[in-house]
C-alpha cells in the first residue's frame, strides 16, 4: 500500500500500525481525531510526513527504520500529549524541526542511527518531561547548552560511531590541552541534571578540555561510558560518584592513568587503552565483579586484586603484568613456566568462582575436571601448551594451597 485510503474515516480509531508498508507519505490525520498510537516503522519508501494537527491525542509516534525519510512537518510540535517519538535509523534526516521543542509531554526521544543528523535543536531544554535521549551513531558533534535544563533526564546517549582511535604523542596531547576552548562539545550545564543515571558520550572526539571538571556532581549516575575519546585522564574525582556501578573507557588510546574508583563500582573496562600505565589500588572498590583490561599494552601491575571477593571475570589479554603478584600465583602453571607475559602470541585466562557457586561445601582435596576447547581456523592450531593450576583461596589455616595440578 503506497497511500492511506482517502475515503476511510476511522474517527474512533485509537491505534494504527502500518509498519513495513510502501507508504510514501504518512497518513492524513484529518479523520484520525482519537488516534493515540501511529506506527510507521520500516516504511522504507516514506519520504515525508503529513500534517499532524488532525490527531491531537497522539501519544506514540514511530518512524523507526524509515531510511528514505527526509522531511518532518513542523506541525509535529502541536502534539501536546506525545510521550514517545522514534526516529531510529532515519539516516536521511539531516535536521529536526525546532517545533519539536514544544512537545511538553515528551518523555522518550529516539535518534540513534540517524547518521546524517548534524545537530540537536538549540531549545531542546524546553522538553521538561524528557527522561531518555538516545542519539548514538549520528553526525551530532556537540550538545546544546540547554541540555542542562532537562531536569527529569535519566538517560543520555550520544556518540558518532565505534572506530578505534590511535594513540597520540605526548606533545600533541599537551598541545590539544593548551588550545583555547572555542565551543562546548559537552557543556558543563549537564552537571545540573539531578536524576541522570546513565551517561554515554562515546566516540565524541572529547579531549581533556572538553570534559566538565565538575562531572562528579552527577550524584545519581550509575553508568558512565566515555569510550573512544582522546583525553589522557579524567578531570574530575571518580570516587565522588558513589552510586556508579559501570565505568567504560574502551578504546581511549591516550588514557594514561585512573584516579581512585567509586566504592560501589561493579564493572570496569579499559579495553584497548594502549597508553594506560597505572591503575589505582582496586581494593578501594571491593564490589568489583568484572574487569576488562584487554590489550592495555603498557599496564604492568594490577594492585588489590586479592581483595576483590566478588570478582567473577577478568580479561587481561595483551597485558604484560610483570610487576603483578598474580604472575607467581594464578599465572604460574606447574613448574614448566616461571613467568608469563600475556601478549598477542600468548594468552592467559583467570577464572574466580566464589564458594556460593558450588552446590556443596568445599573442603579441599576434591577432584576437579577442567575442559579446554580450542577454536582456531589454521591447521597448526593456536596453542602450543595448556596448563591448569587450581587454587583454594581460603584454607582453614588462612593459606592458599592447590587442589591439583593437571
Amino acid at each position: 500500500m503506497e497511500s492511506f485510503p482517502s475515503d476511510l474515516h476511522p474517527d474512533k480509531l485509537v491505534s494504527l500500525d502500518m509498519s513495513h508498508s510502501s507508504l510514501k507519505v504518512s497518513p492524513c490525520t484529518k479523520h484520525l481525531r482519537c488516534l493515540e498510537i501511529l506506527d510507521l516503522s520500516y516504511c522504507e519508501s516514506l519520504t515525508r510526513t503529513s500534517n499532524f494537527t488532525g490527531s491531537p491525542m497522539l501519544k506514540k509516534l514511530s518512524f523507526r527504520g524509515g531510511s528514505s525519510l527526509t522531511k518532518v512537518d513542523s506541525s509535529i510540535g502541536y502534539l501536546e500529549v506525545l510521550v514517545e517519538l522514534d526516529f531510529t535509523g532515519c539516516k536521511n534526516v539531516r535536521r529536526l524541526p525546532e517545533s519539536i521543542c514544544k512537545l511538553k509531554s515528551l518523555e522518550k526521544l529516539y535518534l540513534s542511527d540517524c547518521t546524517n543528523l548534524q545537530q540537536l535543536p538549540a531549545d531542546l531544554g524546553n522538553l521538561k518531561r524528557l527522561t531518555a535521549l538516545y542519539a548514538m551513531r549520528t553526525a551530532i558533534t556537540q550538545l546544546p547548552v540547554s541540555c542542562g535544563l532537562l531536569k527529569n533526564l535519566q538517560l543520555l546517549e550520544v556518540g558518532n560511531g565505534c572506530k578505534l582511535l590511535q594513540p597520540k604523542s605526548r606533545l600533541s596531547i599537551i598541545s590539544s590541552f593548551l588550545v583555547s576552548k572555542d565551543r562546548d562539545i559537552l557543556p558543563s550545564s549537564i552537571t545540573n541534571l539531578p536524576y541522570l543515571e546513565v551517561l554515554k558520550v562515546s566516540f565524541f572526539n572529547l579531549y581533556q578540555r572538553d570534559i566538565p571538571n565538575c562531572l562528579d556532581r552527577l550524584f545519581s549516575l550509575k553508568v558512565l561510558d566515555l569510550s573512544g575519546n582522546n583525553f589522557h585522564s579524567l578531570p574530575f574525582t571518580l570516587c565522588h560518584l558513589s552510586k556508579l556501578k559501570t565505568l567504560s573507557l574502551y578504546g581511549c588510546p591516550n588514557l594514561l592513568m585512573l584516579s581512585n574508583l567509586p566504592c560501589n563500582l561493579e564493572a570496569l573496562s579499559t579495553r584497548n587503552c594502549m597508553s594506560l600505565e597505572r591503575l589505582p589500588d582496586l581494593s578501594s572498590a571491593n564490589r568489583l565483579q568484572q574487569l576488562d583490561f584487554h590489550d592495555c599494552r603498557k599496564l604492568v601491575e594490577i594492585r588489590g586484586l586479592e581483595k576483590l571477593k566478588y570478582l567473577k571475570y577478568m580479561n587481561a589479554i595483551g597485558c604484560i603484568l610483570t610487576k603483578n603478584a598474580l604472575a607467581e600465583g594464578f599465572f604460574k602453571v606447574g613448574c614448566s613456566v616461571t613467568d608469563i607475559s600475556v601478549r598477542y602470541e600468548s594468552y592467559a585466562w583467570v577464572s574466580y568462582m566464589p564458594k556460593r557457586h558450588f552446590k556443596r561445601p568445599i573442603k579441599g582435596g576434591e577432584k576437579m575436571m577442567v575442559s579446554i576447547k580450542e577454536r582456531h581456523s589454521s591447521k597448526e592450531g593456536l596453542a602450543k601448551k595448556f596448563g591448569v593450576h587450581l587454587l583454594f583461596a581460603t584454607s582453614p589455616k588462612g593459606k592458599s594451597f592447590p587442589f591439583s595440578r593437571l
